[in-house]
């Protein structure tokens, strides 16, 4: 499950959705409405995970925290001390939409007009304002204006600014959301859905989209300090034979690249990471699967262990956790991300470092990939369980169930949505592992609800 810990003072560490639980809460006087904003908004300054753990040795000793957290911190970000008194000045901007004025209408016409607004809530100027169509920020949209331009209309005019944009929608359920920058804050989304029923022709095949699907499995490993594991091959396979069978149904045509085992190189792993950024287009869904072993390097940044992977030269062998990171944030098209990476307490070595975490891992990626859903198969430090009777791990065994036999179609509408799909794995794992692993899903509050499968 979910935790999150914090001090009087407002620092905070949490699992990976955790913060999604607590915020700030700012009152405005009598005759005004309080504001809230979820912890989250400012991470960067209170969400210290090493001054959590150092107030509690120094018995609340704030400023001895923050002292032991400074001369132990990997990655050398230095905490400065913030008081809750100061929160009003680092308040994110407020967003709004001006045109259309509903957060629920309907469009006759593919092409929807916006106009947006931002205003500082502080002395500081909105430094920038941008709208997001279905989670994904300007890669990701075809922006279609009746001049025919490309760019959204900016104006920025100190503590407030203004924004016009053209999009071209989907079939369906569209979501438009606008944000804005001030000072070192950015404000939650807002966001109004659009619906466009087009028309279709005689020929339905050619608004199906296109999937493209990099399935990664490494399941056997050269270097003898790196377990061989069970069956993350078998899972890769098995991810890819899932969506191979929807071909001709929710997707025109199913793209797949598998790497396993000594396919699975760190060049190759590269290799396949540019093949997906350039095929796909905002149209098609992409689908990123991972299964191996995962490690942190000294200073807790995040590596998936390739075929060749040497523990004690990780940062040239392993693939960095931002390569994947940067191709899910640039891909236009409609992204799912799945990790299945084993802690990995069992790897041994000359060096020896804490338990894997990829917390941090994953919360960075969710964080700067808004337009993605990644679903993780464990959280924090558990080990992802896999058993030879399953055939796979616990989490690719749920993923298999879901889809492939349609256990996840929970309304039985032959169509089996993302959600629910987060609903089954979630439950199935618990069951599977005896509560002892726990899937996290985060799907972006800036993305409609979507099918991932149709019978």
């Amino acid at each position: 499950g979910e935790w999150v810990a914090w001090t009087p003072e407002g620092y905070y560490d949490s699992s990976v959705n955790g913060d999604k639980y607590i915020g700030w809460h700012i009152n405005q006087g009598e005759d005004r409405s309080a504001l809230y904003y979820p912890a989250s908004q400012f991470a960067d300054r209170f969400r210290k995970p090493l001054v959590v753990a150092n107030y509690l040795k120094t018995n609340g000793n704030l400023d001895e925290a923050i002292r032991l957290a400074n001369a132990e911190d990997p990655k050398k970000q230095k905490t400065e001390e913030t008081s809750i008194s100061q929160i009003n000045k680092l308040l994110p901007p407020a967003v709004f939409f001006e045109q259309p004025s509903e957060s629920d209408t309907e469009s006759s016409e593919q092409i929807f007009c916006v106009k947006a607004g931002a205003k500082s809530l502080t002395d500081e100027p909105v430094k920038d304002i941008w709208l997001i169509l279905n989670g994904k920020q300007d890669r990701g949209i075809q922006r279609i204006k009746k001049d025919k331009t490309a760019e959204p209309r900016k104006q920025l005019q100190g503590k407030e600014a203004i924004v016009e944009q053209c999009f071209e929608l989907n079939p369906g359920e569209n979501r438009i959301s606008v944000s804005a920058s001030a000072g070192q804050t950015s404000a939650e989304p807002e966001t109004i859905r659009v619906i466009w029923k087009e028309k279709k022709s005689s020929d339905e095949d050619i608004y199906k989209p296109n999937l493209y699907l990099l399935s990664i499995g490494v399941s056997k490993y050269v270097n003898k300090y790196v377990p061989n594991l069970l069956v993350a091959d078998k899972d890769a396979e098995a991810i890819a034979d899932v969506f191979k069978a929807q071909q001709g149904k929710l997707y025109r045509n199913v793209n797949v690249k598998l790497l396993l085992n000594e396919n699975a190189t760190g060049d190759n792993i590269l290799d396949g990471l540019d093949w997906i950024l350039k095929e796909s287009t905002q149209k098609d869904m992409s689908v990123i699967f991972i299964s191996g072993h995962g490690e942190n390097d000294e200073a807790k940044n995040y590596y998936f262990l390739p075929y060749e992977a040497d523990f004690e030269r990780l940062r040239r062998t392993g693939v960095a956790w931002l390569d994947f990171k940067d191709v899910v944030k640039k891909l236009p098209s409609k992204t799912l991300f799945m990790v299945d990476t084993c802690a990995s307490g069992n790897i041994t070595g000359t060096r020896r470092r804490g338990a894997t975490d990829m917390t941090e891992a994953l919360r960075e990626l969710m964080q700067s990939s808004r337009g993605t859903v990644v679903m993780a198969g464990s959280t924090g430090v558990e080990v992802s369980v896999e058993k030879s009777e399953w055939g796979h791990g616990a989490f690719t065994k749920a993923l298999v169930e879901g889809l492939g036999n349609f256990q996840a179609d929970y309304n039985k509408n032959n169509s089996i949505e993302i959600k629910e799909l987060d609903l089954y794995v979630t439950e199935r794992v618990k069951e599977l592992t005896k509560g002892s692993q726990h899937p996290t899903t985060e799907v972006p509050k800036t993305m409609p609800n979507f099918p991932i499968a149709v019978r």
